[in-house]
This record gives structure tokens, C-alpha cells and sequence, in this order.
């Protein structure tokens, strides 16, 4: 999967995400640096 294949097609993006582009990309800042934090935190070697 393209991200920047599939921002381009609005009915696609909201089909896989659930949330139109502009809502996407409201929240993606967030869910990084709290993905981020997770992934310092939980790792692969436990």
C-alpha cells in the first residue's frame, strides 16, 4: 500500500481509514509520537 498513491483518492483513503484526508491528517502528528513512545518502550528483543 502507497500512502502517497492513496491520499490522492479521497473515496480509497476514506474506504481504508475510515477518515477523510483532512481528519488523517489532523490526527497523524499524534499517533506518531504516541507510536513512537510505544516503540521505545516495547520492542521486538522484549
Amino acid at each position: 500500500m502507497q500512502y502517497d498513491k492513496i491520499k490522492k483518492r479521497p473515496v480509497q483513503f476514506l474506504s481504508i481509514t475510515g477518515l477523510n484526508f483532512e481528519a488523517f491528517n489532523y490526527l497523524l502528528p499524534h499517533f506518531k509520537t504516541e507510536w513512537e513512545e510505544y516503540n521505545d518502550y516495547f520492542t521486538l528483543e522484549g
